[in-house]
């Protein structure tokens, strides 16, 4: 029996690439144990041992730009000193409106994952990744050029539907 905090990670990814996407996806999943330990450590944002994860000029991640995204995460307590992890890591094909991803890429995934806070599952996220010419993997952020919930889209149609008085 599973305990209830036991995270299950697939085996394999199916992807048109094949095999090769065993070794890409234990790569990948070596690639967030090492961002864990340096969160571990807790790094400002601009410590260089945290931006080598990074594309630190392209990355976007629900339209923030790099420096306000490791702005939040490193000022949260809940992902510092050890309390952060990442499961259910899987592989899924690039969208083809991603286009920065550069040419020199030996091999990109869109990469969604589980983020763990003391072993409990937090939310679920996602990240365009790329294997660079050295073969290591670089985090260029789901891309998004915004993010919207629900209710902040009903906010706004809202007030754009109030007459002025």
């Amino acid at each position: 029996m599973l305990s209830p905090t036991a995270t299950l990670t697939p085996l394999t990814t199916a992807t048109s690439t094949g095999i090769a996407a065993l070794t890409d996806l234990q790569a990948l999943q070596s690639f967030f144990n090492l961002f864990s330990t340096e969160m571990g450590t807790a790094p400002t944002p601009t410590t260089p041992a945290l931006l080598t994860f990074f594309d630190t000029t392209n990355f976007r991640q629900n339209g923030q730009k790099l420096a306000a995204f490791l702005q939040q995460i490193t000022t949260n307590p809940k992902l510092l000193g050890g309390q952060l992890g990442f499961g259910a890591i899987s592989l899924d094909t690039v969208p083809t409106w991603v286009t920065t991803v550069p040419s020199s890429a030996t091999a990109a995934y869109k990469v969604h994952f589980t983020v763990l806070i003391g072993n409990s599952p937090n939310s679920r996220n996602e990240f365009v990744m790329y294997k660079d010419a050295s073969g290591s993997w670089v985090a260029l952020g789901n891309q998004l050029i915004a993010h919207m919930t629900g209710d902040n889209w009903i906010c706004r149609r809202k007030k754009q539907l109030t007459p002025a008085t």
